[in-house]
């Protein structure tokens, strides 16, 4: 949920903000010729508007509002939580490289939020490397003798801290049950689907969780080569919509 414009200074002037021009030429983009495009616009485009939006207004915030209510159709089986993982994790990998390069974003702490993405940027893309060296460490560590206490020690402090937290704050023992199997699938979250969409890289399909009939797989980007028709816009004045 975006702002349209917002009131700056007094004398009820106002600025453009979801319309302001420079939002509007980058998101309107017709040449998507490029791997790097195509994964912004084609898979992850409403987290691009946020990027955009982040990139033009460095110094206004995005926050969350509690209020709002969202629906989604829940993936049933696992191959379509695959390609919507695919079609998520390729999608956040392009939108961070991009947010990377912004320097004026709110710092964190004593970081900057450069510093911020670009940790997350690298945390996403060795996130197949991560869980094997975390089972790596774990059997070596109980069939080496003697039983190395220490990693598993620090291991179990790491992954149950956000359990702690869970049972302090929102009360719910329920939430540490949900808990403990995402725990038991993180080599699936954090290998088999990383790994899945590196390899799909090239692909720029919906994939099955809103797949329409007549879809074809989009794979070369030559289904979108052609003139764009602006006919098809509706051309208002800001005053006739305001009606």
């Amino acid at each position: 949920m975006y702002r349209v414009k917002a009131p700056k200074g007094g004398q009820n002037y106002w600025v453009p903000i979801l319309a302001n021009p420079d939002v509007v030429e980058h998101y309107s983009e017709n040449v998507v010729d490029t791997l790097h495009k195509k994964n912004l616009l084609l898979l992850g485009e409403d987290r691009y508007l946020s990027t955009l939006m982040l990139k033009t207004f460095p110094k206004r915030k995005q926050v969350f509002v509690p209020q709002a209510v969202c629906k989604t159709t829940v993936p049933e089986k696992f191959r379509v939580l695959l390609s919507q993982r695919r079609r998520w994790i390729n999608s956040t990998v392009h939108n961070l490289m991009e947010l990377v390069l912004v320097r004026d974003l709110c710092g964190t702490f004593c970081f900057s939020m450069q510093f911020i993405v670009g940790i997350e940027l690298i945390g996403t893309l060795v996130l197949p490397a991560a869980i094997s060296f975390t089972i790596y460490v774990i059997i070596i560590s109980i069939i080496k003798k003697p039983v190395q206490v220490i990693p598993l020690v620090l291991l179990a402090l790491i992954l149950g801290l956000p359990a702690v937290l869970i049972v302090m704050t929102a009360h719910r023992w329920s939430y540490v049950f949900w808990m403990s199997i995402y725990l038991l699938s993180l080599p699936i979250w954090n290998f088999v689907f990383p790994v899945y969409a590196y390899w799909k890289f090239d692909d720029f399909s919906w994939g099955e969780t809103r797949k329409t009939a007549g879809e074809k797989t989009k794979m070369g980007g030559i289904e979108y080569e052609g003139e764009f028709d602006s006919s098809k816009i509706t051309m208002k004045r800001w005053g006739d919509f305001e009606k």
